[in-house]
């Protein structure tokens, strides 16, 4: 007899699978059908390209799109799972899915919103839109500006201790940086490590986005928009208009009002 589990796999998790091996094994199933619900969902494809990365390692395990007339055992999907992968928990799916979520930037405003006070999140979702509008005129990939944006404060909001533990591992040396600066080096390092997230450009300018060390357009464009973005408590609107017509150039205005913004601070 072989086995059904029909399901929205919204992801598909880790704990799918080992229910799916528990049941084959408990009812000596020959091979168990993977189908994927159509209803609607516009990640349809990328859902369907998850699940052939989750059960790749098992042969019994196939993938189908209609359902044959031989009788099956049915088994649920663990709904549970997956909704905490959409918020961020990828303790339940295997690294190769975690880069290919990072990658597509499956679930990043939720995954954002569970991570951040929503004021932060207003402004990482404001960052980000900006950093796609400024990236038009520059020839900047807008997919990686839009997932730099949302990342680039994911770190943010995470306590004291969490920030101390984190900067241990990542930036041991450069402790004495004001605290306000460790979130670009731990989400540096939570999105690397812990994410998955390979996109070296898009780390880069993460990593860089507080001081604005660096000097790739995606770095500039995420340090800049950054500072200007419209839910500012200042007028930013002539800023943006420079950086859509010179990027470098707002970089330098911008860079010079933060330093300047620093020193008033000391």
């Amino acid at each position: 007899m072989n086995g059904i589990i029909i399901g929205n796999f919204n992801p598909i998790t880790l704990s799918d699978i080992e229910k799916v091996k528990k049941e084959r094994k408990k009812h000596k199933l020959d091979v168990v059908y993977f189908m994927l619900k159509d209803d609607g969902q516009q990640n349809l494809l990328d859902l369907k390209k998850i699940l052939a990365i989750s059960i790749s390692p098992y042969k019994k395990f196939k993938i189908i799109d209609t359902l044959p007339k031989e009788e099956l055992y049915s088994i649920s999907e663990d709904s549970l799972t997956q909704s905490l992968v959409r918020k961020g928990d990828f303790k339940y799916i295997s690294k190769p899915v975690r880069s290919y979520i990072m990658k597509k930037g499956l679930y990043c405003n939720s995954i954002i919103a569970s991570m951040l006070k929503e004021n932060r999140f207003n402004h990482s979702i404001s960052v980000a839109n900006t950093c796609v509008e400024i990236a038009k005129y520059h020839n900047i990939d807008l997919h990686k500006a839009y997932i730099a944006g949302i990342y680039h404060d994911i770190a943010k909001n995470l306590s004291m201790e969490d920030n101390q533990f984190y900067i241990n591992i990542e930036k041991p040396y450069e402790l004495t940086y004001p605290a306000a600066v460790w979130h670009q080096y731990i989400g540096y390092y939570l999105l690397k490590r812990y994410y998955c997230l390979t996109d070296k450009s898009i780390l880069k300018a993460i990593r860089h986005h507080c001081l604005g060390d660096d000097k790739s357009d995606l770095s500039k464009l995420l340090f800049v928009c950054d500072k200007i973005e419209p839910t500012r408590k200042y007028d930013t609107t002539s800023l943006i208009k420079l950086a859509k017509k010179d990027l470098n150039k707002a970089y330098d205005v911008v860079k010079k009002q933060h330093q300047d913004f620093v020193k008033k601070g000391n």
